[in-house]
């Protein structure tokens, strides 16, 4: 029997998996999770000798926020070595009003 998934980190550092519920992850790297799921699976015994793999598609790690003319101002979070333009870009790109930008670190 396999089970598949998807999961995203809440900002509370936690994942909701399937048959588990709401698993505590923050600061845990793949296979720590990978190991918590299966610990977990046996616990409650609903595996007796599960494999577990855990990939992380995507990083959340740090975010910046875009305010002014953009089409859709907000947080966005950053998905790696990402330039201001590939922020501004995310935010829909500059009205046709905006003028000057200002970057405040």
């Amino acid at each position: 029997m396999v089970f598949t998934g998807e999961a995203t980190v809440s900002d509370k550092g936690t994942i909701s998996y399937n048959i588990l519920g709401e698993l505590q992850v923050e600061g845990l790297t793949a296979s720590e999770i990978a190991e918590l799921i299966r610990k977990e699976l046996i616990n409650r015994k609903l595996l007796t000798q599960p494999t577990v793999t855990v990939v992380v598609k995507t990083y959340r790690s740090q975010s910046t926020t875009v305010l002014g003319e953009v089409r859709t101002p907000g947080k966005y979070y950053l998905q790696g070595p990402d330039r201001l333009i590939d922020v501004i870009a995310a935010a829909g790109g500059l009205t046709s009003v905006a003028g000057d930008i200002t970057i405040h670190r």
